[in-house]
Formats: structure tokens, sequence, C-alpha cells
């Protein structure tokens, strides 16, 4: 099983993490919660940077 959590600001895609559990097996909680508090990080980050112009 796979779990994808998608990194995106104003609308607009920027990456994502995945996380792949064992064959038939989702990833474990702590590896869940390791992919929430980087995309969170990542969120933060993306919110202190000015948005770049065209």
């Amino acid at each position: 099983m796979e779990v994808e959590l998608r990194v995106s600001r104003g609308g607009r895609f920027h990456g994502r993490f995945m996380l792949q559990g064992a064959p038939g097996a989702a990833p474990p909680p702590a590896a869940r919660l390791v992919a929430v508090t980087l995309a969170n990080e990542v969120g933060v980050a993306f919110a202190s940077v000015s948005p770049a112009r065209a």
C-alpha cells in the first residue's frame, strides 16, 4: 500500500511525499507521522517566502 501526501501552495503543485509499506501492509503509524510532519514543515517554508514573479 502506498500513501501520498501532496505539497501545494496557492493552487500550484510543488511535489509529494510517498510512503510505501511492506506488501499487503500500510506504512506504520510512526512513518505516517514523520511524513505529515515533513509535509507541514514544507508548508511552513513555502509560507515564509514570497511567491515567484512571472
